[in-house]
């Protein structure tokens, strides 16, 4: 497979057939894919996205994300949006954006579709704090040891973004597979 490591490599058609055979083998339902070719810019941003897809659950029981291609050939993960947590723990949310995610950065063809899949087989979790009047805090996304090693096996360093625990805490948010 062709890696996402060098920006001539990743081109929106490249990704999305990529991404759209990975989702039809998965053979899922309830989830959509959803591609926007035209992503808006975000004017305080230091990149610009080319091509965006979006695996939109119909239950909040089962985890969302995106993936963003860059003009630099580097992508972008959002996994959960803090509304939908917020909605799912019956707490005020102040703030939008992903519950957690990364940056654009090079990520190997490989890589993506192991967190991906490790994403769509609900063995990742997010662990959220909430405050008193306040509603939803802090959010972060955890995977066990074993699917932290998974996916470096596959080139895709998590533990920059994910926290890595022995197991999930009773009171983490767990997902359903799709």
């Amino acid at each position: 497979m062709a890696a996402y490591d060098e920006p001539e490599d990743a081109s929106p058609e490249q990704l999305r057939a990529v991404l759209s055979e990975w989702f039809s083998r998965r053979r899922t339902t309830g989830i959509r894919f959803i591609e926007n070719t035209q992503p808006k810019s975000d004017p305080y941003e230091d990149y610009t996205v080319l091509y965006a897809v979006s695996f939109e659950p119909d239950s909040l029981e089962k985890a969302m994300a995106e993936v963003w291609l860059t003009t630099e050939g580097k992508i972008a993960i959002g996994l959960e949006k803090r509304s939908r947590i917020a909605q799912r723990l019956h707490v005020k949310n102040r703030r939008e954006g992903f519950a957690a995610g990364h940056e654009p950065s090079f990520v190997s063809q490989d890589g993506l579709l192991a967190l991906l899949t490790i994403i769509a087989d609900g063995k990742i979790s997010i662990s959220a704090s909430c405050l008193p009047i306040w509603g939803l805090a802090k959010t972060r996304a955890v995977i066990s040891s074993e699917v932290s090693e998974a996916l470096a096996s596959q080139d895709y360093d998590a533990q920059w973004w994910l926290e890595v625990a022995h197991a999930f805490h009773p009171s983490d948010l767990r997902f359903k597979p799709w």
